[in-house]
């Protein structure tokens, strides 16, 4: 059942993602700060990084450290984005500093990535700086959902779903001591469609236009 619902997720971010950057492309003034294109980039890996995951989960991919190097690669590209939209919103007075913090961001997940001896260092040095970025994010839908901005997305189903994302990447490591991934995998999953389902399902009826779904400065302003 987890595998089945791991591939599902998967590709239900797939198709969101393509659906955002085929928005995106629409519009006729483009930002790198667009929230369609920060989020289809960040739901196409995170796409391939379920898919990575799910066939860890049913053996068909060895669960090594190589294999876990390469899901962190896919795991960067899947928070940078987020990175970049919580930097956009919420300090963009400073944004001369965006391209510095981001370069720090990108150095040090390298750095881990490449240079971690274990798989249990790996994923310790890295989930506290992913779960504070996911966190961000998730006060970030509460206040959308708070002051009713961004009415094409269901923010309140938005922040439910990092909700167990954070919940299932503070697990992680837990239940695999004791021989229960599977677990993370399936809230992990869960969180996925809840996300996509925060897009596909919103709040207003009607195609997402360029003025329902600003860049990320606006998007609080």
């Amino acid at each position: 059942m987890s595998l089945i619902l791991s591939i599902s997720a998967a590709l239900f971010s797939v198709m969101i993602s393509v659906y955002l950057l085929v928005l995106w492309l629409s519009y006729e003034n483009r930002l790198l700060t667009d929230l369609p294109l920060l989020f289809g980039v960040s739901f196409a890996f995170q796409g391939a990084n379920t898919l990575i995951q799910a066939l860890v989960s049913a053996a068909i991919v060895p669960d090594s450290l190589d294999v876990l190097r390469m899901r962190a690669v896919v795991i960067l590209f899947t928070v940078l984005p987020m990175f970049v939209a919580i930097l956009a919103i919420w300090v963009h007075r400073y944004r001369h500093y965006h391209r510095r913090a981001c370069a720090v961001f990108v150095v040090y997940w390298s750095a881990v990535v490449f240079l971690a001896p274990s798989p249990a260092i790996l994923m310790g040095l890295l989930i506290p700086l992913m779960t504070a970025v996911i966190a961000a994010l998730l006060l970030t839908f509460i206040v959308t959902w708070k002051t009713r901005r961004l009415q094409e997305i269901r923010s309140g189903v938005m922040a439910v779903g990092l909700v167990l994302i954070i919940a299932s990447q503070a697990l992680r490591v837990p239940l695999m001591e004791l021989g229960l991934s599977y677990v993370a995998v399936f809230v992990n999953a869960l969180a996925t469609i809840l996300a996509v389902g925060a897009f596909v399902i919103p709040r207003v009826r009607g195609p997402l236009t360029s003025r329902s779904m600003p860049d990320a400065h606006s998007s609080l302003s």
